[in-house]
């Protein structure tokens, strides 16, 4: 597991384990979803309820 994928499991556990809604979007979710892409930016969309 790379240092990229280590911090976003800590990440949705720490978001998941507070139930709070939220969103993976930019290079990150392109590439979880089998895109490559060169760059690794994270974009994080927080819902206010």
């Amino acid at each position: 597991m790379t240092k990229t994928e280590e911090t976003i499991n800590h990440l949705e556990a720490f978001l998941s384990g507070h139930q709070l809604p939220y969103s993976i979007i930019g290079g990150i979710a392109m590439i979880a979803h089998g895109y490559q892409r060169f760059t690794q930016d994270l974009e994080l969309i927080l819902s206010s309820w």
